[in-house]
């Protein structure tokens, strides 16, 4: 498949956090994870306030819950 996704992760004022850029034959909630893990060892302390559609109910939300804390 060909094409690319981009997961962003932006603070409140909309400032980039964290970028990344995947083949658009992984899923959304797989890149989203990946990115969270990146930040999260890059920037251990920072707390998190996740805002997510319904897409990513269920095992997204689980392992972010479970994870992340």
């Amino acid at each position: 498949m060909n094409g690319r996704k981009h997961h962003l992760i932006v603070d409140p004022q909309g400032l980039l956090l964290a970028v990344q850029v995947l083949p658009a034959n992984i899923t959304d909630r797989e890149g989203s994870q990946q990115l969270l893990k990146e930040l999260r060892h890059k920037q251990p302390q920072m707390k998190l306030h996740l805002f997510a559609d319904g897409g990513y109910k269920g095992k997204w939300e689980a392992w972010v819950k479970t994870t992340l804390g």
